[in-house]
């Protein structure tokens, strides 16, 4: 495949990423925007559970008057027997909950306003309606700040986990000094790159899952960026004064898969929890997966991610195919965030 051909293969990536329809419960989304979350409490004595739920959108200030919000593709909701859970592109907006339960009677909340890009909702299920509170705790970033708080050594601790994880790419490309550095040439460098990318990975998961998600679908990427960007362009043609010939073209000029990847893995873990710590920050008409702080952010990360590829693969990896590839990730990442919730 030639530089002629990224076009088609940007249009594949974004109409492939159709398929990945929302479904099942908002537990994971894998790119930033407003959640939801209802639990339950139930009358002592009595075993109800939730069956289904639908959010209620209010077309006056009062709420008297709603309409339905199932069928609006930008807003999901699903439960479960003590929950409900969903996601929003926008908040900032009245609504209500709208839940039927085990004993056949449906219940309607009081109206709310989502104010946050996480938000979770304690609600008291009564004889005929739901008594709907939020939970100030839970919401937003607050359990984050608190930590954060408290613990000031942990902004220490992840500034030298991820000095770590660029020095031991480094490290591996300056051993580098051929075409191709396998496994069995350096185990020890690549299982530090390794281990310190799993420990990251773990501490960045109690944030959001949508790390470790982000991560393999962003590797996927790359290693397809390999397979037809670079492989596919063995041979390429050169003009030797009026004459055009086939030359082979090198492997030395990209580094290995294994590499590659690591490298893809080391820029997402110091990216993406950078991103989700400024958008779990965002409330009122701000908390949106179209507002300005977060495109600003993606097109913030895409440059970091670029110009740390370039640092960490400099021998083998040119600026423009740094940029290149920093760009289909995150605009694959970024377009099935949008529609995936898990």
């Amino acid at each position: 495949m030639n530089r002629k051909n990224i076009p088609q293969l940007i249009m594949l990536i974004i109409f492939s990423s159709l398929v990945w329809l929302p479904t099942g419960r908002a537990s994971a989304d894998i790119g930033p925007k407003p959640t939801l979350e209802f639990r339950f409490s139930y009358p002592p004595g009595q075993s109800l559970y939730a069956v289904s739920g639908t959010l209620l959108g209010c077309t006056d200030a009062d709420c008297l008057e709603t309409t339905t919000l199932k069928n609006n593709p930008y807003i999901s909701l699903h439960c479960q027997a003590d929950s409900c859970s969903g996601t929003l592109f926008n908040s900032d907006q009245l609504m209500r909950l709208q839940v039927l339960f085990s004993d056949n009677k449906t219940r309607l909340s009081n109206p709310f306003t989502p104010s946050a890009m996480r938000n979770v909702y304690s609600v008291k299920v009564q004889d005929n309606d739901l008594a709907l509170s939020r939970n100030i705790i839970l919401s937003s970033n607050a359990i984050v700040g608190i930590f954060l708080t408290f613990f000031p050594l942990t902004g220490v601790v992840l500034a030298i986990l991820a000095a770590g994880l660029l020095a031991s790419n480094l490290s591996i490309e300056y051993r580098n000094r051929t075409n191709h550095l396998p496994f069995r040439a350096a185990p020890g460098r690549y299982l530090l790159a390794w281990i310190l990318v799993a420990v990251v990975t773990v501490i960045g998961t109690f944030l959001t899952w949508a790390l470790p998600l982000t991560v393999l679908l962003e590797i996927g990427i790359a290693y397809l960026f390999y397979r037809f960007y670079w492989q596919g362009r063995e041979n390429v043609l050169v003009s030797q004064d009026d004459v055009v010939v086939t030359q082979e073209h090198g492997q030395g000029i990209h580094p290995p898969l294994i590499q590659l990847l690591t490298g893809v893995t080391t820029v997402n873990l110091i990216t993406q929890p950078l991103l989700w710590g400024i958008a779990l920050s965002l409330t009122g008409t701000l908390a949106s997966a179209f507002a300005w702080p977060i495109l600003l952010m993606e097109l913030g990360i895409l440059v970091v991610e670029a110009v740390l590829l370039r640092i960490m693969l400099w021998r083998h990896l040119k600026w423009g195919e740094a940029f290149l590839l920093g760009f289909i990730m995150n605009l694959a990442s970024y377009t099935i965030g949008l529609l995936v919730t898990l």
